[in-house]
């Protein structure tokens, strides 16, 4: 059993964690503006296995929407996690990017 360790605050930063780990990712956006957090990279890896995800208030107008990601660490690896603010025929407002150090 490992940590589980706030990746919210890492954007851009190296993140150094051991096979076991949770990694949780809470991203806020703009409920009912059409944009939502999506998934960039990795589009697949055995280094990370995605344990939960939960989305609140994406299409109330008049609140905040959540995104919250669960990842397990499986093994030692070094990979790049990316989430993109978007929607399907936009580019990026916003991006969350980090890299995820195995040791």
């Amino acid at each position: 059993t490992g940590t589980v360790l706030d990746i919210t605050e890492r954007n851009g930063q190296e993140i150094l964690t051991m096979p076991g780990d949770v990694l949780y990712l809470d991203l806020i956006g703009e409920g009912g503006s059409g944009y939502l957090w999506a998934g960039v990279s990795p589009t697949s890896s055995t280094c990370l296995t995605l344990k939960d995800h939960f989305v609140e208030g994406l299409v109330d107008v008049n609140a905040s929407s959540t995104s919250k990601w669960w990842f397990r660490v499986e093994e030692t690896c070094k990979v790049n996690l990316q989430f993109d603010y978007t929607t399907l025929t936009e580019k990026p407002t916003d991006t969350f990017k980090a890299t995820i150090i195995s040791q």
